[in-house]
């Protein structure tokens, strides 16, 4: 993520999923949960997500969602299609926690920011200020607070998730005393 905790950041919202409780599954079709390709992957999220979400679809943009994003099965499949067609993270009213876990754990961002479905729709400009934990929507007319990650999330997230994390952590710890960082 180019700014994630070190200023601002322009992007566009690229669909809105309209319902609360929103299987992941249903991004990608459950029928195709058993694929690892991330363009096949991606090439399903394309056709099911619509003519609209090919349209606002640009990388670095984000998906919004409603209350409790990420019901069903904490799936990765759906993360994985969402970021090779150049999604970054999803902003949402609220998450379910194994969508929370699983996603964060591949450094996919997830934002959690109550009343954030009603305020945008595809092509919504959102600037997002990582340290006032805050999202300017559209020309300024409305400015909303999300939670601000844990020290730990930011780590995951900066590092691309938790095998980078762990492979810098151990890379660190078998460096010499002379290189190792303060």
């Amino acid at each position: 993520m180019q700014d994630f905790g070190t200023g601002t950041q322009k992007t566009v919202i690229a669909h809105r999923f309209e319902e609360h409780n929103y299987d992941v599954d249903r991004i990608i079709g459950v029928q195709n949960i058993r694929l690892q390709d991330p363009e096949a992957l991606g090439a399903l999220a394309l056709i099911r997500l619509g003519p609209s979400f090919q349209t606002h679809v640009r990388p670095g943009a984000f998906v919004a969602g409603r209350r409790n994003f990420g019901y069903g099965h904490p799936h990765v499949q759906a993360t994985i299609a969402l970021r090779h067609v150049g999604i970054v993270g999803v902003i949402a009213d609220s998450f379910t926690p194994g969508f929370w876990r699983g996603s964060m754990a591949m450094g996919f961002m997830l934002v959690s920011c109550p009343g954030i479905s009603g305020a945008v729709e595809a092509g919504t400009v959102l600037t997002i200020d990582w340290r006032a934990h805050t999202v300017c929507v559209g020309r300024g007319h409305t400015t909303l607070a999300f939670r601000a990650h844990t020290p730990f999330e930011q780590r995951l997230l900066q590092a691309g998730g938790i095998v980078p994390l762990l492979d810098s952590s151990r890379s660190s710890e078998n460096a010499s005393p002379e290189t190792r960082p303060t």
